[in-house]
């Protein structure tokens, strides 16, 4: 019997691979304990054996998991001490985990993107969160840190969107940068009395003494203004958070990397005269800034400190400033800009993209521009665009319309959102946005329903400003309606504009007597119809006249383009959201 059993162990070092439970473990030996390397199983549940041919499990090796689809749950078995790194990361279907008691280290981007997945429970001998450990699982409700925690990495929740509260116990001595930023839902973090490295005021993150900001709950909105006792912002400390303003006292000399990047709704900052610097991506994606000051004790706007601040369209900057780095006001909406005479550095692409600039003025004292460092200036005597902006626009949409026909959403959005830019009056572009944000909305998780939201505001604004193609942006938005929430009421006033508007239109007359079949509770009866619908549809175009109608109007549309008349539309889970 002893014999069998060394035969069947592995020599320590070497790599094997065995079968249990019809699962395929590859793995390898070191020391007389196992680390898993791969399990291979065409099932969605896994449970990790407590020993491979005799030898203890101890390890989930480094991206044991990674980007396993068909994963949806797994148990790890008793003995393992370490998750190692990237270890179940991007396991897109994978909603349950259940660790043991034996547990010590969680590695870094182990569950990294596993957007299904709705707790986990962290054992009491974990004494280590690696950095991005959950970032990205947008469904992870709660959170429980034990006792035995010293260390929380860098963005090691950071968008966990459903993440209401966090309790940080007294143990933990150690919380990277960014560790909690862009949790939407987080209303308040909360720390043990007991702690002697971090404190909690008013639900915000605070060094003990209280000097220093550490991370801001992204839930709360309203102005926020620092207590005049802090001297120092941390890195990424209020990043994609929901405050509207933001008063930055005297007492401030230092603000973090990335400290208020992805405030989206922030509309004013007060920048108080004990800052020196504005650092790297400071404010970069506050896209309602409006307006800014950098008061003259500041020396250095850092690379990317306003980029993509959109709605920018007034800036001071210091007499103190003497350097304005890379893309620091990349795509802002920047009208005219004044460098003060102590500047002598301008980086690459500082202004570039700024599409409304018409006036800069260079001061002598600065000796170096970066490439690109502005747009090409145009005039403003004339309502109408240049040429260039024309032709630019036309290019850009033609792109656009590529990228919407092969179904490439994201990037369709990106490169309307530029052309916009260009030119805000262009309605080609505003029906391209719209019927992108409608098609994207189909491919969005069943909790997820911003697209089809922002596909309704795109159409309501259409059908003011496009008297043309009215009708059909009241069509459209009453389809997005009951893809919405199966608003069938809302849907039905809808489609009666259409027919008020064209009392012949057959496409939004059927569309209305299946949601009135559906207001009535004769869902079979309309489900049937809805059918027969959608194959006329798909069998001859030629035959509704709306969809004549539809086809010039938007050119980038063609006979495949027919899912944006399924009300109902097949979901693929196989696919990321």
């Amino acid at each position: 019997m002893r014999l069998e059993t060394m035969e069947r162990k592995a020599k320590s070092g070497e790599r094997y691979s065995e079968t249990v439970d019809g699962v395929v473990w590859d793995f390898e030996v070191k020391d007389g304990r196992a680390t898993v390397l791969r399990g291979v199983k065409k099932t969605g549940v896994i449970v990790v054996p407590r020993a491979l041919r005799g030898h203890p499990v101890t390890g989930i090796g480094t991206g044991a998991f990674s980007g396993s689809r068909d994963l949806k749950s797994v148990t790890v078995g008793n003995g393992v001490t370490e998750i190692g790194d990237r270890a179940f990361c991007w396991c897109l279907n994978l909603t349950s985990v259940t660790l043991p008691a034996s547990v010590t280290g969680i590695g870094n981007g182990a569950f990294i993107g596993c957007e299904r997945l709705t707790s986990v429970t962290i054992p009491n001998f974990v004494t280590s969160i690696g950095d991005d450990a959950f970032r990205g699982c947008r469904c992870l409700t709660s959170m429980t840190i034990p006792d035995s925690v010293t260390k929380i990495g860098n963005g090691a929740f950071n968008g966990c969107r459903r993440l209401s509260s966090m309790m940080i116990p007294a143990s933990v001595t150690s919380i990277g940068v960014g560790a909690f930023a862009y949790c939407e839902g987080l209303t308040s973090l909360v720390v043990s009395k007991d702690s002697k490295s971090y404190a909690d005021i008013e639900g915000s993150l605070f060094s003990k003494d209280g000097k220093t900001i550490i991370a801001y709950p992204s839930r709360r909105a309203g102005p926020f203004a620092i207590p005049d006792s802090v001297t120092g912002i941390g890195d990424y400390a209020f990043s994609g958070s929901a405050i509207t303003s933001v008063t930055i006292p005297d007492s401030v000399t230092s603000i973090g990397k990335g400290a208020f990047s992805g405030c989206r709704g922030l509309a004013s900052v007060a920048i108080g005269n004990g800052v020196a610097e504005i650092p790297d991506s400071a404010f970069s994606g506050c896209e309602g800034l409006v307006s800014v000051t950098i008061p003259d004790n500041v020396i250095r706007i850092g690379d990317r400190a306003f980029e993509y601040c959109g709605g920018l369209t007034s800036v001071t900057i210091g007499n103190g400033v003497t350097e304005i780095g890379d893309r620091a006001f990349f795509w802002c909406g920047l009208e005219s800009v004044t460098i003060p005479d102590s500047v002598t550095s301008i980086g690459e692409k500082a202004f570039c993209e700024c599409l409304g600039l018409r006036s800069v003025t260079i001061p002598d004292s600065v000796t170096s521009i970066g490439d690109n460092a502005f747009p090409k200036i145009h005039g403003d005597k004339d309502e109408e665009k240049p040429a260039w902006v024309k032709e630019e626009v036309n290019r850009i949409l033609e792109e656009a319309r590529k990228n919407f026909k092969a179904k490439k959403y994201l990037n369709t959005l990106a490169l309307c959102s530029k052309a916009r830019r260009l030119d805000p009056s262009n309605l080609d572009v505003e029906w391209l946005l719209a019927m992108t944000h409608l098609e994207n909305g189909t491919l969005e998780t069943e909790w997820d329903t911003n697209d089809t939201i922002t596909a309704c505001k795109c159409f309501e604004y259409l059908a003011e400003r496009d008297p043309g193609r009215r009708a059909l942006a009241h069509l459209y938005n009453a389809i997005a309606v009951v893809r919405w929430g199966n608003n069938y009421r809302i849907a039905i006033e809808g489609f009666d504009k259409v027919l008020n508007l064209e009392p012949g239109n057959e496409l939004a007359a059927k569309f209305r007597d299946i949601c009135r079949k559906c207001v009535d509770g004769k869902t079979a009866e309309a489900q049937n119809d809805l059918d027969s619908l959608l194959k006329s549809i798909r069998a001859d175009y030629r035959i509704n006249l709306s969809l004549n109608q539809i086809l010039p109007s938007l050119q980038y549309l063609d006979e495949d383009e027919v899912r944006s008349f399924q009300l109902y539309p097949e979901k693929d889970d196989g696919k990321p959201q």
